[in-house]
C-alpha cells in the first residue's frame, strides 16, 4: 500500500539563544523556526521520522579523540578547522576552560581548544536529554560534510568558507536547487541566530531526510560501546 503521509524530517543548528530548526516535507523545505532548547525542538515538530543535529551526540570512548572526529577531519581537509572534536566527558564537564584544558592534558596526553568546549553547553543539553528521554530519533550531522556531499550531486565542489558572503551565497544556492532554501519573505523571528546557522540547519535537514529514507553516509562506523545512532556523524 503507498505511503500517504509525507515524510518530515528536521535539522538544527544552535545559536547563541537557543537552536534554529529547519523542517522539511519528503525533502522540500517546509518550515523553519527558533526554539529555545532541544525538548521544545522535539516538542515542536512531534512528527518528524528524524532530526539531523549539528552536536556531537557522544563522547569518546577509549581515546582522545573519537574515530568518527577523525575520519570527518579527513574528508574536510582544508576545512578540517570546521570540525571541533569533542573531548571525553570527564573533560567536558569541568566547570571551567582552565579546569578542562589541564584534565584532558593530564588524562589524555593532550589539550582541547576554547572551541570545543565552547560547545560544552550545547552537548550536554543534547546528549542529557537523549539520557533522560530515550529519544531516538536525534542523528549528529556535520552541514560541512551534507554541504559538499550536497554540492557534488549538482556537479559542484564547495569552494568558500561559509563566514564570507560568497561562501554563504554558494551555499544558499546549493539548498535552493534542492528546494531546501529557507524564503526570504516572511521568515519567523529566529533570535540571534547568524546566516551560517540557518544554511547548516538547513543542510542538516537534507541530511536528516536522507536518514529517513536510509541514503545518509555514515563517516566512520561508531567506536566499541557506541550506539550506531549517536556514535557517528552523518551526511
Amino acid at each position: 500500500m503507498p505511503r500517504q503521509a509525507p515524510i518530515l524530517a528536521v535539522g538544527a543548528d544552535g545559536c547563541p539563544d537557543g537552536w534554529v530548526a529547519v523542517a522539511c516535507e519528503n525533502g522540500r523545505f517546509s518550515a523553519i523556526a527558533h526554539l529555545p532548547d532541544i525538548a521544545s525542538l522535539v516538542a515542536t515538530f512531534p512528527q518528524a521520522e528524524a532530526f539531523g543535529i549539528d552536536i556531537p551526540l557522544s563522547f569518546p570512548t577509549d581515546s582522545a579523540v573519537r574515530p568518527t572526529d577523525r575520519e570527518a577531519r579527513r574528508r574536510l581537509s582544508s576545512s578540517a578547522a570546521s570540525l571541533f572534536p569533542v573531548p571525553p566527558r570527564i573533560v567536558l564537564e569541568a566547570a571551567t576552560y582552565a579546569d578542562a584544558n589541564a584534565l584532558s592534558k593530564s588524562e589524555f596526553g593532550r589539550g582541547i581548544s576554547r572551541q570545543s568546549y565552547a560547545l560544552r553547553s550545547k552537548i550536554l543539553e543534547a546528549v542529557g536529554f537523549i539520557e533522560a528521554t530515550g529519544e531516538n530519533r536525534l542523528y549528529e550531522v556535520h552541514p560541512e560534510l551534507s554541504f559538499r556531499l550536497l554540492a557534488r550531486n549538482f556537479g559542484h565542489e564547495v569552494t568558500a568558507s561559509k563566514k564570507t558572503w560568497t561562501g554563504a551565497i554558494e551555499r544558499l544556492q546549493l539548498l535552493e536547487a534542492a528546494a531546501l532554501a529557507p524564503p526570504l519573505e516572511a521568515s519567523p523571528p529566529l533570535g540571534r541566530a547568524a546566516i551560517d546557522d540557518v544554511l547548516d540547519a538547513a543542510v542538516a535537514a537534507w541530511t536528516a531526510h536522507r536518514i529517513t529514507t536510509s541514503s545518509a553516509e555514515t563517516i566512520a562506523p561508531p567506536a566499541e560501546g557506541d550506539e550506531p545512532r549517536t556514535g557517528a556523524i552523518l551526511a
